[in-house]
């Protein structure tokens, strides 16, 4: 599978990836969110947990 991350704008890009490779990103980002207390997220993922949880809600229901 060819992986692709194109530059659509300033904030915006548009990736290539196949099914399997994001099904690894949801679960590195499950494990993430279960692994790591409140008081650390922030400090060691840059963002708010809420942009995580975010995340996942959308990737669950665009595949």
């Amino acid at each position: 599978m060819n992986r692709k991350i194109e530059r659509l704008g300033p904030d915006s890009v548009r990736v290539l990836m196949s099914v399997d490779d994001l099904a690894i990103i949801r679960s590195a980002l499950r494990e993430t969110d279960q692994a790591l207390e409140d008081w650390e997220f922030e400090l060691r993922v840059g963002m708010p947990r809420e942009r995580l949880l975010e995340l996942l809600l959308f990737f669950r229901t665009e595949s």
